[in-house]
């Protein structure tokens, strides 16, 4: 199995790559989607932020190619790599983002959270495990009651942590920091258990 992590120049990539690799996959560090073909999934990286993430694909002909390549084959969202799924993204700049699920990423704010950044370790409603958060945006889904949102966090308000659209998943927290509950989540999506 060969698994791709794009580099969009403004992602945390050293320590998703290396939980990858533990679970004896092939796991590469691309710049394109050129030879998108030799790979069976592929991971957009958490950290930075959405409006030049989009702005690093969009400049560099990524986007349709990231959208064929999940016609065929799954990708993971992490984090920021999860709120460009999303179809409108409002961190700096308003921009489009690739428009998987219908959501807009807006920010946390009071009716949301007490602080402006959900930082540290929650617990997902779906079987009550502990992964760790760290983001100041978040999706806010047109239905809130969509199939799509797999599991959720309890601030104020529910925000949602897993999400999941045919070959499309995302998560909000960062598994590769999350440690054994991280480590099986990454085990359940490259051996297509999720």
């Amino acid at each position: 199995m060969k698994i791709a992590i794009l580099d969009y120049k403004n992602c945390s990539l050293i320590p998703i790559y290396y939980s990858i690799k533990t679970h004896n996959v092939s796991v590469e560090i691309i710049q394109n989607l050129n030879e998108m073909d030799k790979f069976d999934k592929l991971v957009l990286p958490g950290v930075g932020a959405t409006n030049q993430i989009m702005g690093y694909l969009n400049e560099n002909n990524l986007t349709d190619k990231i959208k064929l390549f999940a016609k065929k084959k799954k990708i993971l969202g992490i984090c920021a790599g999860m709120q460009i799924m999303a179809k409108k993204l409002y961190e700096n700049d308003k921009c489009e983002g690739l428009g998987f699920f219908d959501a807009d990423v807006i920010s946390i704010n009071s009716k949301v959270y007490s602080q402006t950044t959900n930082i540290g370790w929650s617990n997902i409603n779906t079987d009550n495990s502990s992964y760790y958060f760290c983001h100041s945006y978040y999706l806010n889904f047109y239905d809130k009651n969509d199939n799509e949102i797999i599991a959720s966090i309890n601030l104020k308000k529910k925000v949602p942590a897993v999400i999941k659209k045919n070959n499309v998943i995302g998560v909000q927290f960062h598994p590769e920091k999350s440690q054994r509950n991280g480590r099986n989540f990454l085990y359940n999506f490259l051996y297509d258990k999720l």
